[in-house]
C-alpha cells in the first residue's frame, strides 16, 4: 500500500508545518498516539476518505434566537464560511484533521 503522506514534493517550510501537525499527540479511545500513527493505522486497517464540511456543526439555536435578522444572517454566513476537515473510516468513525494535512492528502497524484 502506498504511503498516506508523501511530503517529498513540499518545500522545507511546508514539510515542517505538516510534520508538526502530524506529530502532535492526541488521546483516542484506544490510547494516546500521534495523528500520523492513528491515520496510518486506520488507513491500513479500513481505508480512509477525506471530507471537507462547513461550520454548521457549531450552530447554536439559543444564540441564534437572541439575534435580530441582520445578526442572524451574518451568523449563518460565518458558519457557512467556516471549514472543518475530516478523515472518515468506512464504518463511520471520523477524525478532525488540520487543513495542512488535508491539503497534503488531496494533492497526492492520481496514479499513485
Amino acid at each position: 500500500m502506498e504511503p498516506l503522506f508523501n511530503l517529498d514534493s513540499l518545500s522545507p517550510m511546508a514539510r515542517g508545518r505538516v510534520g508538526k501537525a502530524l506529530d502532535k499527540q492526541f488521546r483516542f479511545s484506544d490510547g494516546v498516539a500521534t495523528l500520523r500513527a492513528k491515520l496510518e493505522k486506520e488507513n491500513a486497517a479500513h481505508g480512509l476518505t477525506f471530507e471537507e464540511t462547513d461550520g454548521m456543526i457549531d450552530y447554536n439555536r439559543r444564540k441564534f434566537n437572541g439575534m435580530n435578522s441582520r445578526e442572524q444572517a451574518a451568523y449563518m454566513a460565518r458558519l457557512r464560511a467556516k471549514r472543518y476537515y475530516w478523515a472518515v473510516t468506512p464504518d463511520g468513525d471520523s477524525y478532525q484533521i488540520p487543513k495542512v494535512v488535508f491539503d497534503v492528502v488531496q494533492r497526492q497524484p492520481e496514479g499513485e
